[in-house]
């Protein structure tokens, strides 16, 4: 069970490399196939790791959505100070940051449930002025960021197409084997 975790964290590293010098993801699923010996594993790790070329295609995109959390996560500090909010977002921030793209589906729950939060405030309480635009403003950078992880999430690493072949083993049996081919 150990050699089986150093194996998925020394394969994971090297997919990072190779992504990261350019190898498309096609290409690196090829190699470390090869090399470990490993296609459903292999696949569904890569299917999380952006290539190269999709962060160069949308890592703007990214950056708008640390900017928005950074500048949500400054207004909550500066209304409501709360080192709740900072560990959330600081999480939120560098998973961003990262492009831990598996994660950004936490990043739209958490919007939701702010959005869901935030008329709640305005239709329970009794709010001064400056109250109405600390709100409209959190509204206007939260409600992006229910959408646009998503959008990231498929664009960043979209799903590898499936595809089943038939082969013919050594003893002569027609197989199936499942192929994975990544888009770029």
């Amino acid at each position: 069970m150990a050699n089986d975790q150093l194996n998925k964290t020394a394969m994971r590293n090297e997919a990072r490399q190779l992504l990261k010098e350019g190898t498309s993801k096609q290409e690196t699923f090829e190699v470390l196939k090869e090399k470990y010996n490993v296609v459903k594993d292999l696949a569904e790790m890569l299917k999380t790791l952006p290539s190269k070329q999709a962060i160069d295609k949308y890592g703007k995109w990214n950056n708008v959505l640390l900017a928005l959390l950074v500048l949500t996560t400054a207004i909550f500090l500066w209304t409501t100070p709360s080192p709740g909010i900072l560990i959330w977002y600081g999480i939120l921030i560098y998973a961003v940051a990262k492009r831990l793209v598996k994660y950004y589906v936490w990043l739209t729950v958490f919007s939701a449930i702010l959005i869901i939060s935030l008329i709640a405030v305005v239709f329970t309480n009794d709010t001064a002025a400056t109250s109405w635009i600390t709100i409209v403003v959190l509204l206007s950078l939260v409600i992006p960021t229910l959408v646009l992880p998503l959008w990231l999430e498929k664009k960043l690493c979209p799903e590898p197409t499936e595809r089943k072949e038939v082969y013919t083993n050594s003893l002569g049996e027609e197989r199936l084997k499942i192929v994975y081919e990544f888009a770029e």
